[in-house]
């Protein structure tokens, strides 16, 4: 009997469909109506926007009708003929290779710059080590966000990498208790890392500093974190303080915003939004028209349903 050949692994980009996952999405809705408030202060409008639009571009396409930017770069490792087949937009530029090459061979300090740097892998030394050398090259007025996987490490050898990458980012080795899963544990403890890092990646800086803005925890199957901010100098702070962006939803400079939406059918959603505005949604009230969820999942809804996505299969 013949040997079947044995599956080629595949990426993440052709695992999973990244704009069909809807704590992420809402992530990405936040994110850009914050800083849409920065616009009339900064002209986040004439800004570029540099991501890792994968198959999909779910990033891009909400950061070119939100934010209005026409000037944008998707790095590509593993698919980008794929990738660059699918650019929904003209204004989109894909490149070959991995963060660390490409990003370096960008005049990143030319031009202010949206950089969200989602990788879908765990917190590297490379990740670091990319984080440090955005944060030194975009001018001040930047926005830099870095999202990884947070999911819990159970292999030793992958604890003792992280903790020589993060290095006095950590003040004790990693316990037991700080390795459970969620915001609380192991995203938590990334979180501050990462967040840390920024911080320190900043101070080297001889103009701005990094100022938080983001810091949320996910899990569309997965463990998530992404933490982000703006690097500011004097004149920047001015700017973002007369914009708002600080008092927009979501934005938290340390505690984490946990998403953690429920799955809704269409039905279920239009039934619950006759509900709102409102200042809660009673289980009971839910119940009576056929909505069954507990109260959490019906604050969790309630509370960002303005951002919530619907989706729907689109016959060809």
């Amino acid at each position: 009997m013949k040997a079947q050949a044995k599956p080629a692994k595949l990426s993440s980009s052709e695992r999973i469909n990244y704009s069909l996952r809807p704590n992420k999405h809402i992530e990405r809705n936040i994110v850009f109506r914050a800083l849409h408030r920065l616009e009339q202060e900064l002209h986040v409008s004439d800004y570029r926007y540099v991501g890792m639009g994968s198959l999909w571009f779910v990033d891009f396409l909400m950061a070119h009708r939100l934010l209005g930017i026409n000037d944008m770069l998707s790095v590509e490792a593993h698919l980008y003929a794929r990738a660059n087949a699918n650019r929904p937009l003209n204004c989109i530029r894909v490149a070959e290779g991995f963060t660390k090459t490409v990003l370096r061979k960008e005049s990143l300090e030319k031009k202010r710059a949206v950089l969200w740097l989602d990788y879908d892998g765990p917190t590297t030394a490379d990740v670091l080590e990319d984080l440090t050398y955005v944060v030194g090259k975009v001018p001040s007025g930047s926005v830099i966000l870095a999202t990884v996987n947070a999911n819990p490490l159970r292999d030793k050898s992958k604890i003792d990498a992280l903790e020589e990458a993060l290095g006095d980012l950590l003040t004790e080795s990693l316990t037991p208790e700080q390795m459970r899963d969620g915001p609380d544990g192991f995203a938590g403890v990334i979180a501050t890392a990462l967040t840390g890092h920024l911080q320190d990646a900043g101070q080297l800086r001889s103009s701005g500093r990094y100022s938080p803005l983001f810091n949320f925890y996910y899990a569309d199957g997965a463990s998530m974190v992404t933490v982000g901010g703006i690097i500011a100098d004097d004149a920047t702070k001015d700017a973002i303080a007369r914009s708002g962006v600080e008092n927009a939803p979501g934005v938290t400079r340390t505690a984490s915003f946990t998403i953690d939406v429920p799955l809704l059918t269409i039905r279920e959603k239009l039934v619950l939004d006759r509900f709102l505005p409102a200042t809660d949604i009673k289980v009971a009230a839910a119940k009576e028209v056929g909505v069954i969820l507990s109260a959490d999942q019906l604050e969790a809804y309630r509370s960002l349903y303005p951002y919530y996505p619907m989706f729907a299969e689109i016959l060809p």
